[in-house]
């Protein structure tokens, strides 16, 4: 499938880590690529035809600026990229002058939200770990304790969070002081609950859920969807984590993971991208954007995406290249540089 050169793809958020082969996959496919991100000083202000700054995605005036920036930047289409804005975007993308590349509200936030995401799985019969959410501190501790600490290991995680912040493993005995020797930066060692508790206590109490301690794989399935189908799964694993950010994925088959969701894309009503994180083959997340791309030398996710927003293409022809996801196809991610002036 090719684009035309007249039409041009805004992507948002496009300073972040994954948008350079974004922005040149979308190319690939014949459409001009401008770009919006909060950093004036983005690399993405050279790599796009076209830039312009924008609030952070939670700003009031965020949708306003991206509806300035779409005129000004003369985009056919929205393509979203950052977790902070899918929210913002699912509730103004029926009124927005162009297509906006995101799901509906009612699934967006249920995807973006933890407690949510996790009451819906227990409603499908999702494989997940045992979750409990909390509200304050002594909750957050009674929370850890039925869950085993300190015999076990728990993960924590805010409801509401972004690139991992704030999620952390409960491990009695844990040494702060190894952490501080032993590990690289962008690493996290493991917490006691006494010393996140006393963090927490320092202030307002964000909503956080407590959960088993999964072990076993990380495994991905990213999915380009279209009124809740999940049209075309590309399950991956995660490896090879640098600076918070996962480096090495390979793509494999996992059909039980496909089927939960399969599952889980028809309840949230899920339009263009969803990503579906296992961990064991039990569910850790789902994010409604599009995330890491594993890129078939005949498979272009983005642009595929792009056409069912513009009329292009549609479901059967993206459903058609099922069969021909590359299975053992590997993608590494490696640091560059881009000198200007």
């Amino acid at each position: 499938m090719a684009g035309s050169p007249a039409a041009r793809v805004l992507v948002t958020a496009a300073g972040a880590p994954g948008c350079p082969r974004l922005i040149r996959a979308l190319r690939e496919a014949g459409y001009g690529v401008v770009g919006t991100d909060m950093n004036p000083r983005s690399a993405a202000a050279q790599q796009c035809d076209a830039f312009a700054a924008v609030p952070p995605g939670d700003d009031p005036g965020f949708v306003d600026a991206m509806r300035r920036a779409t005129a000004e930047l003369e985009a056919d289409v929205v393509f979203p990229t950052s977790s902070s804005e899918v929210v913002a975007w699912s509730h103004a993308r029926d009124a927005f002058p162009v297509p906006v590349m995101v799901g509906p509200p009612a699934g967006v936030e249920a995807a973006s939200d933890k407690g949510a995401t996790f009451a819906l799985a227990d409603r499908l019969g999702i494989p997940h770990p045992r979750t409990i959410q909390v509200e304050d501190v002594d909750a957050f501790a009674a929370a850890a304790r039925e869950l085993g600490y300190p015999a076990r290991r728990v993960a924590i995680k805010p409801t509401q969070a972004k690139g991992s912040r704030g999620m952390r493993i409960l491990e009695a005995g844990s040494s702060r002081r190894d952490g501080l020797l032993k590990l690289r930066p962008g690493e996290h060692a493991p917490e006691t609950l006494e010393g996140v508790i006393e963090i927490l206590a320092g202030g307002p109490f964000p909503p956080y859920i407590v959960q088993e301690y999964l072990a076993g794989p990380e495994e991905t399935v990213d999915a380009i969807c279209w009124r809740g189908e999940l049209l075309l799964p590309m399950t991956r694993t995660r490896e090879a984590i640098r600076a918070g950010l996962a480096m090495d994925f390979t793509l494999i088959d996992r059909p039980q993971e496909v089927a939960h969701s399969a599952t889980l894309a028809e309840a949230l009503g899920t339009d263009y991208f969803l990503s579906v994180q296992f961990k064991g083959g039990r569910l850790m997340e789902i994010n409604p954007r599009v995330s890491t791309i594993v890129y078939a030398p005949d498979i272009n996710p983005p642009a595929l995406a792009v056409g069912l927003a513009l009329g292009r293409c549609d479901a059967d022809s993206v459903r058609a290249l099922r069969d021909r996801v590359p299975i053992g196809r590997r993608a590494i991610r490696y640091f560059d540089q881009l000198e200007i002036g």
